[in-house]
């Protein structure tokens, strides 16, 4: 799987977004508690902002990319609201060189609940991207959903995870079992959990830290 644009632009439409919780995610505040980015970071992926928007009021020069225009209008709209500078790009992360970025490599990138939705051809592709963006030394920070999980969306496993960032370009300094906190969505989901539509629901997740080497 690429990304599907039209996908992504039609559940902003919606409303059906069940990865936007409107804060950041729990364990992206733990990554930083951690010690994991270092600015400038570049938010891949970004959605309406909520991580993004949490890094630039902690004092990082945070920019924020996703396909969907919804979702980037949204962003742009919280960032005035609240008063910070991140800044937020409409474009493909598999096509870097189309994105209208600073001229500069960042040091680190994150990633929140991208990576998963790759299938292998997809990771690839993703991963020369993330080469091209990453000074040397840099890191991507990685929250996927994990196999472990109820199945309510993409997951990937460890293997997955190492096999993409694997030598000699990447070093896999960290991989943790975490979680990936989203919405109720579908009434499937409610019989299975017994929660209701909108409610939070966390699920198996894996938190990465990598290296460029």
């Amino acid at each position: 799987m690429l990304m599907d644009k039209d996908f992504y632009d039609q559940a902003y439409a919606s409303g059906v977004t069940p990865w936007v919780i409107g804060r950041p995610q729990p364990a992206i505040v733990e990554a930083e508690e951690k010690g994991w980015f270092t600015g400038p970071v570049l938010d891949l992926g970004c959605g309406t902002g909520e991580n993004a928007l949490f890094l630039s009021r902690a004092g990082y020069e945070a920019v924020g990319v996703d396909i969907a225009e919804g979702a980037i209008e949204t962003a742009r709209a919280k960032a005035a609201a609240e008063d910070v500078a991140p800044w937020f790009v409409v474009g493909d992360v598999l096509r870097p060189a189309e994105l209208e970025l600073p001229a500069r490599r960042w040091a680190t990138v994150l990633d929140c609940a991208l990576f998963h939705v790759f299938d292998a051809a997809g990771r690839a592709a993703y991963v020369r991207s993330l080469a091209g963006l990453l000074e040397p030394g840099g890191h991507v920070v990685v929250l996927a959903m994990s196999t472990d999980g109820p199945h309510f969306g993409p997951e990937v496993d460890d293997e997955v995870v190492r096999a993409a960032f694997a030598e000699p370009e990447w070093s896999v300094e960290e991989l943790l079992t975490s979680a990936f906190r989203g919405r109720i969505s579908h009434e499937r989901e409610t019989g299975i959990t017994g929660l209701r539509i909108g409610d939070p629901l966390d699920v198996p997740a894996r938190l990465a830290r990598v290296r460029r080497l």
